[in-house]
């Protein structure tokens, strides 16, 4: 447990800098005109994701240790499902692994989660995938890719991050924050029309809420005049998010849309609105989970991106892959996964043709 420790004091004895604006990542197209060869690299490894498995033609004899830090303790269900869908791409692709969990919140479990790293790179994990949110895990992240002792997957972030480039993680997977918020704005302007007024729910100080903050703004300042009331960091907690939209609608009676950054923050928010009786705010969701589907069949939200969730896991999977059969360099910097719009007015069909295309390895219902 030296190493852990070690890890653990590092970054909680470092003096952080502010949290990094646009200069500190790459946009995912940025990226690819900065490094051309990635696209063509980036097109071949999404055609592998997206097709039937190609099983290892014998399983390699010592078990690889893969390690998953995961926020998976929200309402959101991407990373649980993530966790089904890697494990039995794993398995579909014949390679014998050993799995390590730690699970945590995605907001205020910031130590809990610098612990599990240092605990997963203790344990002599080979690959150890996880999310990098706040600078404080960053941080510790930097640290294990400049010791370069295991292949780190960073997932849910698709911006490569600059202070990583000397030394960069194994791959970056998910789905663009900044690209999933524009289809959300896009949305939310045709619904709301010109000239008005909107309040952001961001789910917390960290890169997630940053990117999916910043995507949304940009996209809806292109498409007009809009009016920004308020903005609340709720950590991505229900309650939070709850008892600010409360707050919205009392300073901002006249308020036209409210956008959400995360699933719990949507589920506290029509919690709130539905409460009050409040029935002519525009309303959204961010990922597409069996939650915020539910919410859209009552009518309690207005529309979501729904990300094809299993496909993030299913890259890490067949990176892990590559790697073992000696292919590593195939392993593209990225992979950003696809998008669907689901708004209120779709069909029950449509609906479910989606999820079972989204959750192809995870099951249509957790």
């Amino acid at each position: 447990m030296k190493g852990a420790k070690a890890l653990f004091l590092f970054v909680f004895l470092t003096s952080f800098a502010a949290f990094a604006d646009e200069r500190s990542f790459y946009t995912v197209s940025e990226y690819m005109l900065k490094s051309p060869e990635q696209a063509w690299k980036f097109d071949n490894f999404a055609n592998i994701v997206r097709s039937e498995p190609v099983p290892l033609k014998s399983v390699n004899t010592t078990p690889v240790k893969i390690a998953v830090v995961y926020p998976a303790l929200q309402s959101s269900d991407y990373w649980r499902r993530s966790e089904r869908a890697l494990k039995k791409r794993l398995s579909e692709l014949n390679i014998n692994y050993t799995l390590l969990t730690y699970h945590s919140k995605p907001s205020g479990d910031t130590r809990l989660q610098v612990s599990q790293l240092a605990q997963a790179a203790s344990a002599g994990a080979d690959f150890i995938i996880v999310s990098a949110d706040s600078p404080q895990m960053r941080s510790a992240v930097g640290r294990l890719l400049f010791e370069g002792r295991h292949k780190i997957i960073i997932q849910n972030l698709t911006t490569p991050l600059k202070e990583w480039e000397r030394r960069r993680p194994l791959l970056y997977t998910g789905f663009d924050h900044i690209s999933g918020s524009a289809i959300l704005a896009d949305s939310a302007a045709s619904m709301a029309g010109q000239n008005a007024s909107y309040a952001v729910l961001n789910c917390s100080e960290g890169e997630v809420g940053y990117l999916r903050t910043k995507g949304f703004e940009e996209r809806l300042a292109e498409r007009g005049e809009y009016a920004k009331k308020a903005e609340y960091i709720t950590d991505f907690n229900l309650e939070k998010a709850r008892a600010a939209t409360r707050e919205i609608i009392k300073k901002y009676p006249d308020i036209s849309f409210i956008f959400a950054c995360s699933t719990d923050i949507a589920l506290g928010a029509a919690e709130a609105l539905k409460d009050s009786g409040t029935k002519n705010v525009i309303l959204n969701g961010w990922g597409g989970g069996e939650a915020e589907l539910r919410l859209i069949e009552r009518g309690e939200l207005d529309f979501t991106v729904m990300r094809m969730n299993d496909d993030s896991s299913i890259a890490a999977a067949e990176a892990v892959k590559l790697v073992i059969s000696g292919m590593e360099k195939e392993v593209p910097v990225i992979f950003s996964g696809d998008f669907s719009l689901i708004t209120a007015s779709d069909s029950a069909e449509k609906i479910k043709e989606l999820k079972k295309k989204a959750f192809r390895y995870s099951g249509e219902n957790e």
